[in-house]
């Protein structure tokens, strides 16, 4: 009976290590998903930075580039 219960323990063990490796797996795919969404927006906006020439325009693009930098490090920090 003893041995029976260490037995079950440990499967249980291994079943929620091998639960909290799948999340983590998911949050990292999520994570990598956003941090290539979040590089396709930094790109497109360059664009657009470079095809403008009014001031106000050029400035709102730097203020989204600026929010970008802070999602992108903020991915990050989930990343490590």
């Amino acid at each position: 009976m003893i041995t029976g219960g260490r037995t079950g323990d440990g499967e249980r063990l291994l079943g929620v290590t091998e639960s909290v490796h799948a999340e983590r797996l998911r949050r990292a795919a999520i994570v990598e998903g956003l941090q290539q969404l979040l590089f396709a927006a930094r790109l497109r906006l360059s664009v657009l930075q470079g095809q403008t020439r009014d001031e106000a325009v050029c400035q709102s693009l730097q203020e989204v580039e600026a929010l970008l930098a802070q999602c992108v490090g903020l991915s990050r920090s989930l990343a490590s």
